[in-house]
């Protein structure tokens, strides 16, 4: 999750966390609503602008579409190893549960930012 203006993550509240993570779960929730698997949530395809703190998710290249009525897709898989859900990790089919485990990981670095 780089800054459009520093390309880089910015250390931020805990408001602003709560707020940033908010608008990225309901990009998450509209494109699964939409039947689409983003396949590869990690923080440098979350763009924020600090101007207006807002957040988008980008890079929907790895992104698949469901068909109706499908809740898994299939095992090939392009994402980053470091944001994989385990079962990713392991082979198994991909689903919407493993972009809401990416989802997690991206809190936790949201969460600790302030590092030294």
């Amino acid at each position: 999750m780089f800054t459009r203006e520093t390309n880089k993550l910015p250390n931020m509240t805990e408001r602003q966390v709560l707020h940033i993570f908010t608008q990225i779960l309901l990009g998450l929730k509209y494109l699964h609503s939409k039947g689409i698997l983003h396949r590869d949530l990690k923080p440098a395809n979350i763009f924020l602008s600090e101007v207006q703190g807002v957040a988008q998710i980008g890079d929907l290249g790895a992104s698949r579409a469901m068909k109706a009525g499908e809740d898994v897709y299939n095992k090939s898989q392009r994402s980053t190893p470091q944001y994989n859900a385990i079962e990713v990790q392991q082979g198994m089919n991909y689903s919407r549960k493993s972009d809401i485990y990416a989802m997690g990981l991206i809190l936790y670095d949201l969460c600790n930012t302030n590092k030294p």
